[in-house]
């Protein structure tokens, strides 16, 4: 939230500070048609956001253990956002982008749970949705891995770019378990084929 020289300047002037500041507010309050032209909704409103939440695939079995790893707090789950009445999320493609987008909802490739709330966006439709055309730009599907750029990382980013987030901990949790798992087998993968290779030198 920015500053207002104007708020605080009755506060400033009774301890002193009367000098140092303007004696009325510099500029009006912005108009509907300036905060539009800056490609943002007038203060007071905006458009809701919503974390749509599902279960990796319709797999019964998956969704057995996302009941169980829920009490743990995390879960392999598929997240979108949804912005202006679209659902926006990421998965794997052999070419081109990984954003694709649907009805809120009705991801055909995972079984819905439940959504939340993650508050209002000041962003216009026309500037999501030119946001969302970068990120498809920057988010290309051949560049998903399960652990370290899945839908969950995508979601946590778009929140950003809309002036909300993070992503709830519980969503990004299993991935960076599993990176960090992935990371040590990767390590010590490297420490053995060394002293492989060492081995083979003073044989």
């Amino acid at each position: 939230s920015s500053f207002s020289i104007g708020a605080w300047h009755p506060m400033a002037a009774s301890r002193g500070y009367a000098l140092l500041l303007p004696s009325r507010v510099l500029s009006e309050p912005e108009t509907p048609q300036q905060s539009a032209s800056r490609g943002q909704k007038p203060r007071g409103s905006g458009a809701p956001v919503t974390l749509h939440v599902y279960s990796v695939s319709g797999s019964q079995t998956v969704c057995k253990v996302n009941r169980l790893l829920s009490h743990l707090r995390t879960g392999a789950y598929h997240t979108a956002v949804e912005v202006h009445g679209k659902e926006w999320s990421y998965g794997y493609a052999d070419k081109g982008s990984g954003v694709f987008c649907c009805p809120p909802k009705e991801c055909d490739a995972h079984t819905y749970l439940y959504s939340l709330s993650m508050g209002h966006t000041q962003l216009l439709e026309q500037t999501v949705l030119a946001l969302i055309g970068r990120m498809a730009k920057e988010w290309q599907g051949d560049d998903y891995d399960i652990l370290r750029c899945n839908c969950c990382h995508f979601s946590n980013e778009l929140l950003r770019r809309l002036g909300l987030g993070p992503l709830p901990k519980q969503f990004m949790s299993l991935a960076s378990a599993g990176a960090a798992l992935g990371d040590k087998a990767q390590a010590v993968g490297s420490i053995r084929s060394s002293l492989v290779e060492a081995a083979a030198v003073f044989r």
